[in-house]
């Protein structure tokens, strides 16, 4: 398997951290907009979407690392 080039892995971390922020919209914003049900279905969805954003965050900068603007 062929190295990555410098754009390959701007391109896969920008679509990372996109991935974070769906993430984060889903699970912390939407639970603010959505009224759950009650408190755990809640700390649930916030709990998931910081975790899932963070994970994807994280991967995107293992992506981007070295990689120049």
């Amino acid at each position: 398997m062929e190295k990555l080039s410098f754009g390959q892995r701007r391109l896969i971390g920008e679509f990372l951290s996109n991935i974070g922020v769906a993430w984060f919209v889903a699970g912390v914003i939407g639970s603010f907009v959505q009224s759950p049900e009650n408190l755990n279905e809640a700390i649930v969805s916030l709990l998931w979407g910081v975790i899932f954003s963070l994970i994807s965050l994280r991967l995107a900068m293992y992506f981007v690392k070295g990689v120049e603007s």
